[in-house]
């Protein structure tokens, strides 16, 4: 895997196992790693990013949910730093990584594919 990509650890599952959550990993990419935690909540292991530019970023979602828009969008619970990573905890939202509905060489994303109510399939 390359070096920009965080990769999921033992030690971030044994982490969020060991305060009662049901733990796996979900996704991991350039940013970090998220685990599912059951119970309708994520975390995420952020890369680089620190605790003041998540705080910044948990004020930004939660005026988008006040926005009243008519999908659902991110919101932080809680910001912790451990060790020497930033961890934000969150509501899980619905739906399916885009890639699952789109093949690669896919040029032009038909609307129908790309509004999570779809139930179309690749």
């Amino acid at each position: 895997m390359a070096d920009f990509v965080q990769a999921h650890s033992q030690h971030w599952i044994d982490y969020f196992a060991g305060r009662g959550h049901d733990v796996r990993s979900l996704a991991a990419g350039v940013e970090g790693a998220v685990y599912d935690l059951g119970g309708g909540r994520i975390a995420k292991v952020w890369r680089d990013r620190q605790v003041a530019e998540l705080e910044r970023m948990r004020a930004f979602y939660a005026g988008l949910a006040a926005a009243g828009l008519e999908f659902r969008t991110p919101e932080i619970l809680a910001i912790e730093h451990a060790g020497n990573m930033s961890v934000t905890y969150e509501r899980k939202l619905p739906g399916q990584p885009l890639l699952r509905r789109l093949a690669l060489d896919d040029h032009v994303i038909d609307p129908a594919v790309a509004w999570t109510g779809s139930r179309r399939s690749r």
